[in-house]
């Protein structure tokens, strides 16, 4: 099962994600969800606190429609200093790899110089 997974923070509102109003980022992000048939996990808790105590809902979990029902979100407590609070987003599927007996990393020919492996 393939699926996409977009998360951050968006600096957009958008009554979809309980903000008050909608503005033209929310408008983007709204098309980008109605185009791809993307879920929103936001389930309402604010993510952001402004200086004078109002809060915010700026960042989001979006996935594909395939994983909206074996996913979840949600906002922790501990802000760690931050004016954003965490978000975690769980998407709950078992990932599976196979290796094959050939599959190796040849160390000796990475250019570490330019970044390339």
């Amino acid at each position: 099962m393939a699926g996409t997974i977009i998360v951050g923070d968006f600096n957009s509102k958008n009554k979809q994600c309980r903000s008050p109003f909608t503005d033209h980022r929310g408008l983007v992000i709204e098309n980008l969800i109605d185009d791809n048939d993307f879920v929103i996990l936001n389930n309402g808790q604010p993510t952001y606190s402004h200086y004078n105590g109002t809060q915010s809902h700026l960042d989001l979990s979006l996935v594909s429609n395939t994983l909206g029902a074996k996913s979840f979100w949600k906002v922790l407590d501990n802000t760690l200093g931050s004016d954003h609070s965490p978000a975690v987003t769980h998407i709950n599927v078992h990932l599976s790899q196979e290796l094959g007996d050939n599959d190796k990393f040849i160390l000796s020919k990475a250019d570490w110089e330019s970044g390339i492996i």
